[in-house]
């Protein structure tokens, strides 16, 4: 795994352990780049504090992931994607939570 810290651990953990992650690692995404997208959230989010549905944060991570499934040719549905950005919300908002 590429990201050391804790919090990148959590984000790789709950990616791998969505169902769906098998399909798209079947249809072509690398498992080596959960590492790299785990990585990437962490450090992005630990800039932010407890994130909303309606922050523009939101829009971006969609956007991150949609690229990424995308350059490596897996179709991912917005209800998917959706998902997938709560699941990354909910981590980091209770991450932030027990730190408080």
């Amino acid at each position: 795994m590429l990201g050391v810290d804790a919090s990148s651990k959590l984000f790789f953990t709950a990616i791998m352990g969505w169902e769906p992650i098998t399909d798209m690692i079947e249809e072509g995404l690398a498992p080596e780049e959960i590492d790299v997208i785990s990585a990437s959230i962490s450090d992005t989010l630990s800039e932010f504090g407890r994130i909303n549905k309606t922050d523009s944060i939101v829009l971006d991570l969609e956007d991150f992931l949609h690229s990424v499934f995308e350059e490596y040719g897996v179709s991912v549905s917005d209800e998917l994607l959706s998902e997938l950005v709560e699941l990354v919300m909910k981590i980091h908002n209770t991450k932030n939570k027990n730190r408080e």
